[in-house]
């Protein structure tokens, strides 16, 4: 096999290691690890609203029952949906807000749908999974994913409803 080299324009054999090959993958390689770095600095900078939430879901679904003795309780029938429900509508508006936020755009795309709704949806389903194999005093519970999707449609009916709205604004 022969490729073309970069600094002189030579042929070279692949099987030869000279200082042309080495000076290509070199840049070749070091400039997809700047991207990705960079890449990743970009996603942690703009998205960090979005990551806190996360990881304040994934604390308190992996904490032990023992934690949550001292906090006082409410009378209502089932406190722990509402509580489901709260944390994914919350993580699915700070996933919208900084979407939005980093793309800068009023479109919507395949992206905003993936990042938007079918993170926070799959996310919970995967702590519920995660919660019954691996974390033997919590369970996981169906209905408690149920209340997670439920919390991720409500905030994108709203969303929905807030883009018509300022869409009816600026048409008149």
């Amino acid at each position: 096999m022969f490729y073309l080299c970069k600094d002189n324009y030579s042929f070279l054999k692949l099987d030869k290691i000279n200082k042309c090959s080495l000076i290509y993958f070199y840049r070749r390689f070091f400039n997809f690890q700047t991207k990705t770095i960079m890449s990743l600095i970009y996603t942690l900078f703009n998205y960090w609203k979005s990551i806190f939430v996360a990881l304040c879901i994934m604390i308190l679904s992996f904490a032990g029952a023992n934690n949550f003795s001292e906090i006082p309780t409410f009378q209502l029938t089932y406190p722990d949906k509402i509580v489901h429900f709260i944390m994914y509508a919350v993580l699915t508006l700070a996933l919208m807000i900084d979407y939005r936020r980093s793309t800068k755009t009023n479109r919507y795309s395949i992206y905003f749908v993936l990042c938007c709704f079918a993170f926070p949806v799959i996310f919970g389903g995967v702590i519920e999974i995660v919660q019954s194999a691996y974390f033997p005093p919590r369970t996981g519970d169906w209905f408690d994913w149920l209340a997670d999707i439920a919390g991720v449609l409500i905030v994108w009916m709203g969303w929905l409803g807030r883009e018509r709205i300022v869409c009816r604004k600026r048409v008149n």
